[in-house]
């Protein structure tokens, strides 16, 4: 289906709409294809600032940043404070073959560095637990969200989701024991798939956990290595939630939106984050 990209005075009607009507400090644009028109983006640099002034997040291509790095600029120009960009796996087979993600290791660190220099933020998408995947896989796809700056890396459990080609292929595999009901209703709770052994799915499980504070603080990663083969059980489930819970709060909060809150903003934010399941 072919789609018309709304023009940017378009962009600018519908946020001016929404902030006559409710508060709002940040933009958030959600479009894989944000970057993809560089006149688009132009315009964009010069009427957003002057109609809208706000803030904004909004996706990228790894790929198409290194070969256009004028892009960034140009988001920079226009207000842009953070991007998000698909990092997935760092194992090449799993991210060019499985994923079909067209993008080398070294275009991922050249990017977030990129980003980085260019004076904005940059998060990062990970999955972890995927078909034919290792516990080695998802650590090394920790270490290349350090090395290309990523200030605040997301890792996500796979899920098989029915009409995905990823998902036919678990099943092929014999990798998905049971049903639909049988999935998460959140990608970073448990794995539905099937693993060489339950210790073995329960270290990615908790990995997933503690992946954001072993991308920060990469030294960690030997305690990380020790804490993910504890068992399952309420005390370390609760401590790892935790643990990724505050640390995820916090850089969402300082780097990823930042937005001017008064204390009771603030603890009425956080109270509705702490109940939030992910």
């Amino acid at each position: 289906m072919n789609s018309v990209p709304l023009s940017i005075d378009d962009v600018i009607g519908e946020v001016q709409a929404v902030r006559a009507r409710w508060p709002l400090e940040h933009v958030v644009f959600v479009d894989d294809l944000f970057i993809v028109d560089k006149l688009w983006l132009k315009e964009l640099a010069v009427k957003w600032p002057a109609a809208v002034g706000l803030p904004f997040f909004c996706n990228v291509q790894a790929s198409l940043v290194v070969k256009q790095p004028e892009l960034l600029t140009l988001l920079k120009q226009a207000g842009c404070h953070t991007v998000s960009m698909g990092i997935e796996s760092a194992d090449d087979r799993i991210r060019t073959e499985l994923l079909r993600r067209r993008m080398t290791r070294e275009e991922i660190v050249t990017a977030g560095r990129l980003v980085r220099e260019t004076g904005m933020h940059v998060t990062a998408t990970n999955i972890l637990g995927l078909p034919t995947s290792t516990l080695e896989d998802d650590f090394a796809t920790m270490r290349l969200n350090t090395e290309a700056r990523i200030s605040y890396a997301h890792a996500f459990l796979f899920q098989p989701y029915p009409g995905t080609e990823l998902g036919q292929y678990a099943r092929d595999h014999g990798l998905v024991p049971g049903t639909l009901d049988d999935f998460s209703e959140i990608a970073w709770e448990r794995s539905v798939l099937v693993f060489e052994s339950e210790e073995a799915k329960t270290r990615v499980e908790h990995l997933q956990r503690l992946f954001g504070i072993g991308v920060e603080w990469p030294w960690l990663e030997p305690l990380i290595r020790r804490l993910i083969n504890l068992p399952h059980n309420r005390v370390t489930d609760a401590i790892f939630w935790w643990v990724h819970k505050l640390h995820k709060g916090y850089a969402i909060y300082r780097r990823v939106h930042p937005i001017k809150t008064g204390p009771a903003q603030l603890v009425k934010l956080a109270r509705h984050y702490i109940r939030l399941r992910g």
